[in-house]
């Protein structure tokens, strides 16, 4: 079985929420702030980097707020 115990299922859930949270937030980073710093495969790295963390700071507020 994939899930061994009800708590590992609602940590992938965590899990894969910021993830795909992230990748939006990267996204939407380096577009709304340019391409300046480093570049890696075609992506500015700093404007991800802030973006991604932004989106997952918002993400966790919203669903905290939500959940209670």
């Amino acid at each position: 079985m994939f899930f061994n115990n009800k708590f590992s299922c609602f940590r992938f859930y965590y899990l894969s929420r910021n993830i795909i949270a992230g990748l939006i937030g990267s996204a939407i980073g380096s577009k709304l702030l340019g391409t300046w710093g480093p570049v890696l495969g075609g992506v500015p790295i700093l404007p991800a980097l802030i973006g991604a963390i932004v989106l997952i700071l918002i993400v966790s507020i919203v669903m905290k707020a939500i959940r209670k």
